[in-house]
Order: structure tokens, then C-alpha cells, then sequence
């Protein structure tokens, strides 16, 4: 992941590198921080139907159940 972090420092909207981040985050069971991409990636992407799916599952993976309701409703 450190070479991804890498170009991540070079570009840090590309968004087809954060939405890997958050997926390689998601796999490591690293949640809150899968959190905190996903979040980025929303904020860049606007309300893109993928990355609402990806803060969302987030939000369930990290135990937040009312916070990932709304975000898929």
C-alpha cells in the first residue's frame, strides 16, 4: 500500500487510486480509516450512486448501523 500512499502524495484526487485505497483498507479490516477515504472520495466525487455504496459500507463495517441506514437510503 506504501506505493500507493506514494502517488496518493502526488495526487490526492485521483479518484480511481481512493477508491482502491479504500477497498485495500476494507480487505485489511482497517474501517475507520477505510472511513476517512471513502469520505474524501464522496466529497470529491459528489453523490456518485459507487462512492455513497463505499462510505456506506464503511460506516457498516465500522460498527456505525444507523449512520450507513441513511447513507444507503
Amino acid at each position: 500500500m506504501s506505493a500507493l500512499d506514494n502517488y496518493l502524495k502526488s495526487d490526492s484526487q485521483d479518484k480511481t487510486a481512493l477508491e482502491l485505497k479504500v477497498r485495500i483498507l476494507l480487505k485489511s479490516h482497517r474501517y475507520n480509516y477505510a472511513k476517512l477515504v471513502a469520505k474524501t472520495l464522496l466529497m470529491l466525487g459528489g453523490e456518485e450512486s459507487l462512492y455513497l455504496y463505499y462510505y456506506g459500507l464503511t460506516l457498516l463495517c465500522s460498527g456505525d448501523f444507523d449512520g450507513a441506514f441513511i447513507t444507503f437510503h
